[in-house]
């Protein structure tokens, strides 16, 4: 089941990971940061559009998961669309919302719909007036494009490291990958507990915006 079931890889509206994929992959194949952005072009179909496309400004964290701009700046800021790259996120950092800024997002209508599951088609064009294009026809960690094992065990990580530390999280990770082979489940029960000085993030603060 677990090979064949598609995983979210960002943190974040689906409706927005193929854009995120294809801004971070013309930005690594050409080399080029935010700074060097002079717009973002988006064509989204109605769905992923209404979906993240009208949010420019979010109040808090669950708004910012909804906003393809503001996702996009936060991707050049702090290098990835994870929990923790939100939740910790200044939502005023100028550096993100000067990125946000660049990206227009087009609405498309029946009949010039993009093929996929939530597919973008993205446009960059740079201060030097050169172009980038690219089309996603669906995210990574969707159907045609599952992550793979080390993908996986990535997020986990990345999630699973605040509560039970590197060690903890390590242990847990190569022991599920091999639980047939475990002679009582009891081993990977003990590793689901938190260390004793772990004390948990109150988040509430981060879903209640901010005006």
């Amino acid at each position: 089941v677990a090979a064949t079931t598609g995983m979210k890889q960002h943190c974040c509206c689906g409706g927005q990971h193929a854009a995120l994929d294809a801004v971070a992959d013309l930005a690594a194949a050409h080399g080029f940061g935010g700074d060097e952005i002079a717009g973002i072009r988006i064509r989204l179909n109605p769905r992923e559009y209404d979906a993240v496309a009208n949010i420019l400004r979010p109040r808090d964290v669950i708004s910012s998961q909804f906003s393809v701009a503001f996702g996009i700046g936060l991707s050049f800021v702090s290098g990835a669309n994870g929990f923790r790259n939100y939740v910790d996120a200044d939502l005023e950092d100028p550096r993100i919302l000067a990125i946000a800024d660049l990206v227009t997002c087009e609405r498309l209508e029946p009949g010039s719909l993009l093929e996929g599951f939530g597919p973008a088609d993205v446009e960059i064009t740079l201060k030097d007036g050169t172009v980038h294009t690219t089309f996603r026809p669906s995210a990574r960690g969707m159907a045609g494009l599952l992550l793979n094992e080390e993908q996986v065990v990535q997020k986990f990580l990345a999630l699973a490291t605040g509560v039970l530390g590197r060690t903890g999280a390590e242990a847990l990770a190569e022991r599920t990958l091999r639980v047939d082979e475990l002679p009582d489940v009891d081993q990977l029960a003990r590793l689901l507990v938190a260390p004793a000085d772990y004390t948990p993030r109150d988040y509430s603060a981060l879903l209640v915006g901010v005006g």
